[in-house]
């Protein structure tokens, strides 16, 4: 099983939607506490680098200012702005290096 899903509390409030897991752009992230269809399910902005032309390994920053570094050398790095739910954020797997 994904250890993903295992750190994910499917709230009491998203106890029958349907979910497609879409929020997890094809399993790069953790899946939400709630349902993207629940009123609950608020998402915040973050910040996503990964070295030039490469899609993973990702590093995801919580502020633009911890992605201030990479965006000054964006020969080397891609940042984008990736948006999910602070529980997401939370429940990211430790960054091991690119």
């Amino acid at each position: 099983m994904n250890s993903s899903f295992d750190k994910t509390q499917l709230q009491p409030c998203c106890q029958d939607f349907c979910r497609d897991w879409h929020e997890t752009k094809n399993g790069a992230l953790p899946a939400s506490n709630h349902s993207p269809n629940c009123p609950n399910y608020k998402v915040d902005k973050f910040f996503r680098v990964t070295v030039k032309g490469k899609k993973s390994p990702a590093c995801i920053f919580e502020t633009e200012a911890e992605a201030k570094d990479f965006r000054e050398t964006p020969e080397e790095y891609d940042v984008t702005i990736i948006e999910m739910t602070r529980d997401q954020f939370e429940h990211l797997d430790e960054f091991q290096g690119f």
